[in-house]
């Protein structure tokens, strides 16, 4: 592989690490092209590898698949023609750097670069928590993921075989008593806060109660998941009875298809020419989302 670590961010490449024998000060510079190609272009072949429902998961899977150092995807996308070619990156100043490959990860000795989190934002590893900071006047919530209990279940029907529903929602039933689920579901299911409805109400009668006007929604690390989580944060953060014209869009992604169908139904007759496919595609305009029943 490739001794370099990158690390994308609304769509521009920087250097977050490299091998020590190469310069130090080039960590945090922005990578404009590699062996010439753009590193947007780089992105796009590369994403083609991936199998995630839209733009951000797509740049998470090839960060974390590492797909940018391997020299196997890169010959294959035409970023390299030879195996063992080298791989010369330039940076948004000018400067230049050329990487060789090394065998093994166990070779790659990469600077201590220490990066500051901060106390309030730092990420915690919880699909949604929600903090109050009274004497600043916020309220500050880490929307990680957008997955609750009720998610889980309705979503079972979408992504388990029919046959295999029953057992599936008895384990994760099982699983929503203990005070630490299993790892299958621990990525989608707060114990502490189970239904996300009820935990963004206490949210907002927090706030309510100690007289703090403004809220952080922090989306940063939010994937995705189900959008009727969304919407029930916009409709208690508004004093409508009902949330009206707002847009919603669908990622026209293989995952998409296979999982949604029906919804993907609904797109071939909207679009009889042809679904535009790996693309936003407009699916409801103007409609309400949410209203009191």
């Amino acid at each position: 592989m490739f001794p370099y670590v990158v690390y994308i961010s609304q769509g521009n490449w920087y250097l977050l690490n490299i091998s020590k024998q190469y310069d130090s000060l080039l960590i945090g510079k922005k990578i404009v092209e590699i062996n010439g190609l753009p590193t947007s272009e780089v992105e796009q072949l590369l994403i083609d590898f991936t199998f995630a429902e839209n733009k951000i998961n797509q740049q998470f899977d090839v960060l974390d698949l590492r797909l940018y150092n391997n020299p196997h995807y890169l010959k294959q996308i035409g970023v390299i023609k030879q195996k063992f070619e080298s791989l010369k990156l330039k940076f948004g100043d000018s400067t230049k750097l050329e990487l060789s490959l090394v065998s093994t990860d166990k070779e790659i000795k990469v600077y201590n670069v220490l990066v500051k989190s901060n106390p309030i934002t730092r990420y915690r590893n919880e699909t949604y928590r929600f903090q109050l900071y009274k004497e600043e006047n916020f309220g500050y919530l880490q929307f990680n993921r957008a997955h609750d209990k009720i998610d889980i279940l309705d979503g079972l029907e979408s992504y388990v075989k029919p046959w295999l529903q029953p057992i599936a929602r008895a384990y994760v039933k099982k699983q929503f008593k203990k005070e630490k689920p299993s790892k299958a579901i621990a990525s989608f299911y707060n114990p502490k806060h189970p239904i996300f409805n009820e935990f963004v109400w206490a949210l907002v009668d927090s706030l309510n109660d100690a007289k703090v006007e403004n809220l952080i929604v922090d989306l940063r690390h939010n994937p995705g998941g189900n959008t009727n989580l969304g919407i029930q944060l916009m409709y208690v953060v508004t004093d409508k009875d009902t949330l009206k014209n707002f847009s919603e869009y669908v990622f026209t992604s293989a995952i998409y298809k296979t999982y949604f169908r029906e919804e993907y139904q609904g797109l071939i007759k909207k679009y009889p020419k042809g679904i535009p496919q790996r693309d936003l595609l407009l699916t409801n305009s103007g409609e309400d989302l949410f209203s009191v029943v």
